[in-house]
């Protein structure tokens, strides 16, 4: 006798026709959980301020910018003599948007 005789495969198991796709609830959760919705938005608005700046003439007076701070983050506008800036803040179950002239909540 062969010991090194094969071995018979074993036969696949069927598919389950109906069986539905492993829905991973858990990270879709945390997708939506507000810190993480509050980080894209950081990030996003990171973005849009590097292509707004991209957008600038050469000599123009005025610069965006975006500082971030714990649980917050700015959005400046600076020029020579002027300064304009939006804080989004997060706060519990809501993130905040303000400016000097008062604030408003986003649910």
């Amino acid at each position: 006798m062969d010991d090194k005789a094969e071995k018979p495969e074993k036969p696949e198991k069927p598919e389950k026709q109906n069986e539905a796709p492993q829905f991973d609830w858990v990270n879709e959760r945390f997708q939506c959980s507000l810190p993480n919705v509050f980080k894209t938005l950081r990030l996003q608005v990171e973005e849009d301020v590097k292509t707004r700046n991209g957008l600038r003439p050469s000599n123009s007076p005025y610069e965006f910018s975006v500082t971030e701070d714990g649980d917050a983050f700015t959005v400046l506008m600076q020029a020579k003599d002027v300064q304009r800036s939006v804080i989004f803040s997060l706060a519990g179950t809501r993130i905040l948007c303000g400016t000097a002239m008062g604030e408003r909540s986003l649910r």
